[in-house]
């Protein structure tokens, strides 16, 4: 993913609804095998990894919020 993919991304996460990241991140896994390339599997790795940061995010601003 480029810096503007990324970018995009982020924004996309943080005015994405809970379901909306659940199903993301459902597709990204469904689709896992797929990718073959390193670059592919690292692009993978960073949009799950943004993902579940978000979440974790979510959570605990809830906790204390």
């Amino acid at each position: 993913m480029d810096k503007a993919g990324i970018k995009a991304f982020m924004i996309w996460l943080e005015t994405a609804s809970e379901d909306q990241l659940a199903q993301h991140k459902e597709f990204i896994l469904a689709r896992a095998g797929m990718i073959t390339t390193r670059e592919g599997k690292a692009d993978l790795r960073l949009a799950l990894r943004l993902l579940e940061e978000e979440v974790l995010a979510r959570i605990q601003s809830a906790r204390h919020g």
